[in-house]
Parts: structure tokens; C-alpha cells; sequence
């Protein structure tokens, strides 16, 4: 092994896990983060089986539950700042899932369900712009991708595009927002969208695929999967730079099947399925299908055996959350805590060292 590949191969990059459980909850999950805290889902008898919007600060004992009074279900899916967003279902709302945003108490909840709809749910924040969609009433009943820009319920934008039947809002980003739509041209599948505000949206799906969706956007990047003869028709991870060509495959080697869910400035997160267990494991990259780590690895000290295990989310420092899932099909919230191992300066006692130890170990495995 050269030099290069070796330094290379040094920066190994560290995980810490923290189960991100809570008195009173059996199952938990979390879908978003945003500086300290962590946002969710937790449900148990003390619910009534029902899930309850759930923030954390990096322990389990630190979970506050946000179900505000009226409503028979509650969850976060994405947080900024001091704000949290997701969507609420009960009596307040006529038994209708509302689009909802918290500021850190269950006192606090918005509901941003616009009015001459049944239905609205939210997926992604950034600041006060909040992204999701809605239904029926005066969007004839299909699915309409919505951008909240103000706060409020009389801030909703209507991103669903000219020709299209559906689409959905679940991304957003400083300049963009993604997620997907159906049409009569697209044979009624999704396809991943790209939208600059209301003003253009992008056709994702790339050739090969005949369907994808997007879920996540950051600066110039967007997430999502795609499914196609360039797939194998399996369901694939997949990159894009702003446009259908520059699609990336991120699944690994090994994998059947993956998805991304979250994307940061460098990297992104979601699961793939293992072709030798058949079982997903939260995997994170950056960039590409050769940079795959592999977090369900990270699991194993854990008081909890997880069989399987899918990230949700990460953040600039790449800190990233999501859920493990044990033997009986219990789910738990999953904080994977990010370090950077210390890389030795080439040339060094400690370099050559690690030299030594990756032939030592290259060794043992060919006999």
C-alpha cells in the first residue's frame, strides 16, 4: 500500500451512540436534529399507544414531551433553531393530520393547516420556512407540495407544478426545496422535483430510472432514491447536483437495496439493505458509493441488541440520528455522536505503526 493510500485510509472517522430513549415511552424514533437537541416520536401505554412529538438534548433523560392538549397524535420530523416541525392528528383538528410548529414547548404549537384543505403534513425546516404538503378541498383532492414562509398558517405557498397530478414537499435548503411529483407523462410516478421558491421546479429523474423521489437538499446537494433498468430495479440511493445528469448511485457493494434521507454540506445518511441478512443497516457516505460507512456497526455496545437500524438525519458536524430495531420489532431512537479519529502527520512513529498494523492484519486474513 502506498503512501497516499494509507494517510487515506488513516482518517477513520468515529462514532459514539447514545439511545435516545425516554420514561414513560416504549418506542421511540428520531427524525431530525438541530444544534443540542434532538426531535421525534415516543409512544407506550402512557400514551395510549399513540405517538407523542418528543424533543431531546442528548439523553434519554432529557425528553420532553410536545403532544399539545386536544390532539390524539403528535410527531417532529425536523427542527432549526427553536423551532420544530411536523403534524398533529385529533379532535382540534377534526380528525385530520395538521401540518404543526412548535418553539421548544407543547404550549407553544401552530397550526399552519391551510384553510379549504383536509389535510396538510410538514417534513423540513429552515429557520421559519417550513416544507410539506397538503389535500383535497381546493387542490381537487391530489397531494400539493406547500411552503410555509412566515410562520403561520396564511403563509402557505402552493409549489405544485403546472401538468402535474401530485407532489409532495419534504426537503428544504437555503435556496431550494425537493421532494417529488406524478403525472400523466411520467406514467403517474413519482419523480424527484427540484424547486427554486415558486418560480421553476426541476424533473430529477434521470435516465434509467422510472421513478425516484428526493427528500433532502443542502447548499447544492439533493437525496432521495431512484429505481430503474440503472438499478437493477432495485431501489438505489442517489446524489444529484441540481440537475437529472448529474445523479450519483450511493449504494454500496454488498447492498441490495438503499435509500438517503438527510444530506449536510459533505455528507449523507439513510439505510441500506445487507444482500447476506437481508436486513438495513443506517449507513452514512459522502459523496460517493465507495465511501459508505456502515453505523449500524456502531451499535453493538448498546444495553439493547438492534437487528437492524436506519439514520433519519445529520447535521453540519455530522452528528447524525435515527432508530434501531430490535428482535421483537421494537424501535428505539439512535444518536450517533461524531469524532474524528487522530490522524498521525506522514512520516511519524504513529504512521508507521498503523503501516504495520494493516499489513499485520492484511497477513492474518490471507492465511
Amino acid at each position: 500500500m502506498g503512501l497516499i493510500g494509507l494517510a487515506a485510509s488513516a482518517h477513520a472517522q468515529q462514532y459514539s451512540v447514545t439511545l435516545l430513549q425516554a420514561a414513560g415511552f416504549d418506542e421511540t424514533d428520531t427524525y431530525g436534529l438541530s444544534g443540542s437537541t434532538q426531535v421525534g416520536e415516543g409512544k407506550g401505554a402512557a400514551t395510549g399507544g399513540n405517538p407523542h412529538a418528543v424533543i431531546w438534548s442528548g439523553t434519554s433523560a432529557s425528553a420532553v414531551d410536545l403532544h399539545p392538549a386536544g390532539y390524539t397524535s403528535s410527531t417532529i420530523y425536523a427542527a432549526s433553531g427553536n423551532l420544530q416541525a411536523g403534524y398533529g392528528f385529533g379532535p382540534s383538528t377534526g380528525n385530520a393530520n395538521h401540518a404543526l410548529l412548535w418553539s421548544g414547548t407543547a404550549a407553544s404549537v401552530v397550526d399552519l393547516h391551510p384553510a379549504g384543505l383536509i389535510g396538510s403534513y410538514t417534513y423540513g425546516i429552515l429557520g421559519t420556512a417550513v416544507i410539506g404538503y397538503g389535500y383535497a378541498g381546493v387542490t381537487g383532492s391530489a397531494n400539493h407540495a406547500l411552503l410555509w414562509t412566515g410562520g403561520t398558517a396564511a403563509s402557505a405557498l402552493d409549489l405544485h407544478p403546472a401538468g402535474w397530478t401530485s407532489s409532495v414537499g419534504w426537503g428544504i435548503s437555503s435556496t431550494s426545496q425537493v421532494g417529488y411529483g406524478a403525472s400523466g407523462a411520467t406514467q403517474n410516478r413519482n419523480h424527484a422535483l427540484l424547486w427554486h421558491g415558486t418560480s421553476t421546479v426541476v424533473d430529477l429523474n434521470s435516465a434509467g430510472l422510472i421513478q425516484s423521489e428526493a427528500y433532502a437538499a443542502s447548499s447544492d446537494t439533493q437525496v432521495g432514491s431512484g429505481s430503474g433498468s440503472a438499478t437493477g430495479n432495485n431501489k438505489h440511493a442517489l446524489l444529484w447536483r441540481g440537475t437529472a445528469a448529474s445523479a450519483v448511485d450511493l449504494n454500496p457493494a454488498g447492498f441490495t437495496e438503499s435509500d438517503a434521507r438527510a444530506t449536510s454540506e459533505t455528507m449523507q445518511v439513510g439505510y441500506a439493505i445487507s444482500a447476506s441478512t437481508n436486513v438495513s443497516h443506517a449507513m452514512a457516505w459522502s459523496g460517493s458509493a465507495a465511501s459508505n460507512i456502515d453505523l449500524h456497526s456502531y451499535l453493538a455496545g448498546l444495553p439493547v441488541s438492534m437487528i437492524s437500524s436506519q439514520a433519519n438525519s445529520v447535521d453540519s458536524n455530522g452528528n447524525i440520528v435515527g432508530h434501531g430495531i430490535d428482535a421483537q420489532g421494537n424501535e428505539y431512537g439512535l444518536l450517533w455522536t461524531f469524532a474524528s479519529a487522530a490522524v498521525p502527520e506522514p512520516g511519524s512513529p504513529g504512521l508507521l505503526a498503523l503501516g504495520i498494523g494493516l499489513i499485520l492484519v492484511i497477513k492474518i486474513k490471507e492465511k
